[in-house]
């Protein structure tokens, strides 16, 4: 209850008392209990290093180096391609559509989504027709525009799909309805002519899930159907393998059609700091990097190009200090020592 009293006090400060309430009741069952497994004294003294023989030992960073430059191959200084083959990209990210926007209504609410009901004290706080900088998600038919004008305008031969697609309501998310958004803009992606393998890579943001950004990385018994349902909504750009690893454990790799561009794709959830689940389990949940290291040395040793791609920031505070320090030690101690055109790494990252 003083918890509850607390965090109530603090949310109330920039939302509404019914926000708040309904923030807390969506994440108390996650939040609660992994802070009380932080609050391990098992935990604690290892984390800490207060004991002698502790019973739980965590992994350190410069062991993970040690072990990472003994994998490295002999140097090699990649050599430029005066020539190279050229694709052309399209980058979507954070889309956050709304389909209940609309247009004219108040701007400036305190439950945390506005642009849906209500009447604006001033015309500055007044819904726009295609959106409004603030409080609000994106109406979908501004989504549906700016895929028409892009698509058609540019002609992208890939299309990089980053997630965070539903709205931000996160409190009282049904499924089907979070996962709306995500089936409408793969719905306009194949009718627009990227329907086929190769033509759109697509993963997962920290919004897929519900509560937003909570995911067991261990125990996907509660949050599997995210997994299944959205690879069944992009089973038309997965092949079979990598469709199964998707749904296995929501990363994937595969080879960009008649290229030598491999693109993998890692999971924030493995890394978002926001994920209590990750409090206690922040090195490698689900060995997710060392599936990445074990990708990357197949890619080496295929003498492949590589794009690596990720929701979200993998190096700044909103990332899990201990996962980023992993991954990030990866591909810098390791790319000036590649195999030629390896170095075409790309994390694509929202800033």
């Amino acid at each position: 209850d003083f918890l509850r009293k607390t965090l109530h006090w603090g949310c109330g400060i920039f939302l509404s008392a019914e926000t708040c309430d309904a923030l807390f009741i969506t994440y108390y069952t996650t939040y609660y209990p992994n802070l009380l497994n932080l609050l391990n004294s098992d935990f604690i003294c290892a984390r800490e290093r207060f004991c002698s023989s502790p019973k739980l030992i965590l992994d350190s960073d410069k062991e993970y180096e040690a072990r990472v430059l003994k994998r490295a191959p002999p140097l090699k200084w990649p050599v430029v391609d005066k020539n190279p083959e050229k694709l052309k990209v399209v980058v979507i990210n954070d889309i956050h559509g709304d389909f209940l926007y609309k247009e004219g209504t108040n701007a400036e609410c305190s439950f945390g989504m506005c642009c849906r009901s209500g009447v604006p004290k001033t015309i500055n706080e007044k819904a726009g027709k295609w959106g409004y900088v603030g409080h609000c998600d994106m109406p979908v038919y501004t989504v549906d525009y700016f895929l028409n004008t892009t698509l058609q305008d540019i002609k992208p031969d890939i299309i990089l799909w980053l997630g965070d697609n539903p709205c931000h309501g996160v409190w009282g998310d049904k499924k089907e309805e979070h996962l709306r958004v995500g089936k409408h803009i793969s719905n306009k992606l194949k009718e627009l002519g990227y329907g086929t393998l190769g033509k759109v890579y697509p993963i997962l943001g920290n919004h897929e899930s519900i509560p937003s950004s909570q995911f067991n990385n261990n125990d996907r018994s509660k949050y599997q159907w995210i997994l299944n349902e959205y690879g069944e909504m992009w089973r038309n750009w997965l092949p079979p393998e990598s469709l199964l690893e998707f749904t296995h454990h929501g990363i994937y790799s595969q080879l960009h059609p008649n290229t030598n561009l491999r693109v993998i794709c890692v999971s924030s959830f493995a890394y978002d700091v926001a994920n209590s689940f990750l409090w206690t389990n922040s090195t490698n949940p689900d060995f997710e990097l060392n599936w990445l290291e074990d990708t990357l040395a197949e890619s080496e040793k295929n003498k492949e190009a590589v794009f690596i791609l990720a929701h979200g920031p993998t190096v700044d505070v909103t990332a899990i200090k201990q996962w980023s320090y992993r991954s990030v030690s990866y591909t810098h101690l390791r790319a000036h020592e590649t195999l030629r055109y390896l170095v075409c790494r790309l994390l694509l990252e929202k800033k």
